[in-house]
This record gives structure tokens, C-alpha cells and sequence, in this order.
């Protein structure tokens, strides 16, 4: 009796048609923050040289403290968001950025 090969368990579940739309939506969104991410990177240190006239050790700097700040910020909001209500964090985070 030959046994029959089981089909791999998807990951998330599907619609009927085997897209998932959540799932679609999601990498859209982060295509699109990448896309944003990566002309922001290649925008950001030709104006600082052209406006502000920085050389490569002040537009250096200037990445490194925005990474460094992004890896002690980001535990630091998650803590804080899951310590008390997401939408108390979020809210006031999205003010200062408008």
C-alpha cells in the first residue's frame, strides 16, 4: 500500500482563491516603508552637504546617532507601550510627528 505525500500546512490561513489579503496588505505596506527608508538614506546626506554644508564625518555622525537612538528607543517603547495602553503611547508619539 503506497502512502500518500502530505501537503505542507500554509502558515496563515487562506481565502478560497490561496491569497491571503491581510497578508498581501501587510507586505505592501512594508514595500512601501522600505521604499520610503531607502530614498530617505540616499536624499538625506545630499542635502545635509548641499544646505549645511557637511563633510562625510558630520553626515557619518549624523546616522550614527539616529541608529543608536533607534536601538535604545525601540525596547524602550515597547516596554512602555506593553506596560501601559498601546493607544496612550501611540497617541502622543503621532502628535509630535504631525
Amino acid at each position: 500500500r503506497r502512502r500518500r505525500r502530505r501537503r505542507p500546512r500554509a502558515l496563515l490561513p487562506s481565502t478560497s482563491s490561496g491569497h491571503n489579503p491581510k497578508l498581501l496588505g501587510a507586505v505592501v505596506a512594508n514595500a512601501a516603508l522600505a521604499a520610503n527608508y531607502a530614498a530617505a538614506l540616499s536624499v538625506l546626506p545630499l542635502q545635509c552637504a548641499r544646505i549645511a554644508g557637511a563633510g562625510p564625518l558630520e553626515i557619518g555622525s549624523l546616522f550614527s546617532i539616529v541608529g543608536a537612538l533607534g536601538v535604545v528607543g525601540g525596547p524602550v517603547s515597547g516596554y512602555v507601550s506593553d506596560t501601559y495602553c498601546r493607544a496612550k503611547v501611540v497617541a502622543p508619539g503621532l502628535g509630535l510627528c504631525a
